[in-house]
């Protein structure tokens, strides 16, 4: 069945058509300007997202990193989703998100965000230091 979109899961064998269509959509319903809100961080920002991730497009850390500069650190894992799960399937969907909630973090997001926070003093000390 079909969301309100128009897009929602195939019972084909072959890749949903419609994937990059709805991908296009999800992103453009949220568009929001973050550029004022990110381009002077007084905060340090961590990033992540997965190559499979059907809503948040990848570019966007190549974006979010020239608006913050050295404010924020980026990561794209592969074969990750928007959940930051690990995603064997080619592509990923919203409606695996409740079925990938029961399974944990990739180990690969959970060790970037481990060692972030882990060194987030330092960085915390040079980013006040900077302003």
């Amino acid at each position: 069945s079909a969301t309100a979109s128009g897009c929602g899961p195939s019972d084909a064998v072959a890749p949903d058509p419609c994937q990059a269509s709805c991908r296009t959509r999800r992103r453009n319903d949220v568009q929001i300007s973050r550029t004022p809100a990110w381009s002077h961080p007084t905060v340090l920002l961590l990033a992540i997202t997965g190559s499979k991730d059907v809503q948040v497009d990848p570019k966007d850390l190549g974006t979010m990193t020239d608006i913050a500069g050295d404010g924020i650190e980026t990561h794209l894992v592969p074969d990750v989703d928007h959940t930051l799960r690990s995603e064997e399937a080619e592509t990923s969907s919203p409606t695996k998100y409740e079925k990938q909630a029961l399974k944990p973090h990739d180990t690969r997001v959970t060790t970037i965000l481990t060692e972030w926070l882990s060194a987030l003093d330092s960085r915390s000390d040079s980013i006040h230091q900077a302003k």
